[in-house]
């Protein structure tokens, strides 16, 4: 997950968005990176239990959520 796009009022603070949006963007993948947004659970549902037994993964593009499942 990053940031694309923001905006900022008043305009003169535009040059230290700039500039911190690098770490923000860091700051976003790490935690991410060690706190999922989501946990399947096999509890919940039987398709949320086939997800989790069968899906390596997922991505998620513009416009679209790419779900790739074992062989």
């Amino acid at each position: 997950m990053e940031i694309t796009d923001a905006v900022v009022s008043p305009d003169k603070m535009k040059p230290v968005l700039q500039t911190l949006m690098p770490y923000l963007n860091q700051s976003l993948q790490n935690y991410f990176n060690h706190q999922p947004a989501y946990i399947l659970r096999e509890d919940n549902s039987k398709g949320e239990a086939l997800a989790k037994k069968y899906a390596k993964g997922i991505e998620v593009k513009p416009g679209e959520i790419v779900i790739p499942f074992v062989d």
